[in-house]
């Protein structure tokens, strides 16, 4: 049998443990695989798997023993990766809870509650909506394995022997927040325009005709009105989908740049 040195035991634990840590913190985090419909033990064996098929493309890993202090600030640096790269990808289909939200707001139905079993959290039910078309149209545009790609990428970027981050990286992660935002007030912003609209006139109406109480129609019909205003917006959201998940692919690429 063959006999292996310790720096060579050493070689391949690293090879396999570095990048199982950045892999896992991604799956960990991104949508799909990091909600709770999944469990743990499933996470960990994809993570095993794609580490497996990853770890042979691997040229130059760091030469240090595997469990030792010297290896905490890598192991640390490979899952602050994993896991901002899966921050992208979550946020990015956040966007559209977040316009559903501002839409349900507006029309008048930021009562109605409803439970996601995905993060096991209640949201509004147009939220609800919105964050499963997207979930759907994410996994069939194969959204799930491009943005893996990416991440699988990232070991040629960002190579495992690297020694520390910038703070560009960390100032672009955080810069990702204002891009949520907008992104979800350019879905959701031709509905709150016709809604605003609507509660325009109605308010003219009823400073013209206070007797006639406006404002006692005037809720019911936001709600009809906005469903139909939902329906029609609907209309345009694959374009905004496809639009939004080529701006995510190029901040994930600028990310690990």
């Amino acid at each position: 049998m063959p006999e292996f040195t310790y720096a060579e035991i050493m070689l391949a634990a690293n090879r396999f443990m570095l990048p199982f840590f950045r892999i896992s913190s991604f799956i960990m985090v991104v949508p799909i695989f990091g909600s709770n419909l999944v469990n743990v033990r499933a996470r960990l064996m994809i993570s095993l798997v794609v580490t497996l098929a990853v770890v042979g493309q691997i040229q130059e890993v760091p030469q240090y023993e595997a469990v030792s202090l010297q290896s905490i600030p890598i192991i640390f640096k490979q899952i602050v990766i994993g896991i901002a790269l899966g921050f992208f990808v979550m946020v990015f289909i956040q966007v559209a809870a977040l316009a559903g939200q501002i839409m349900a707001m507006q029309m008048g139905l930021g009562f109605a509650m409803m439970m996601d079993p995905v993060n096991g959290v209640n949201t509004v039910s147009i939220g609800q909506l919105y964050l499963m078309l997207f979930t759907m149209l994410y996994l069939a545009v194969d959204g799930h394995l491009i943005t893996m790609a990416i991440m699988i990428e990232s070991f040629t970027t960002i190579p495992l022997h690297q020694q520390a981050l910038d703070m560009g990286f960390f100032r672009y992660v955080t810069e990702i927040s204002s891009w949520m935002f907008s992104s979800a007030l350019k879905i959701a912003l031709p509905a709150i325009m016709a809604l605003y609209i609507v509660n325009f006139t109605f308010g003219v109406m009823s400073r013209a005709a206070q007797q006639l109480q406006i404002f006692s129609i005037g809720f019911p019909f936001t709600i009809i009105y906005g469903i139909v205003v939902i329906w029609i917006v609907l209309g345009v959201l694959l374009p905004q989908f496809n639009l939004l998940f080529s701006e995510l692919q190029e901040m994930m690429h600028a990310l690990v740049a």
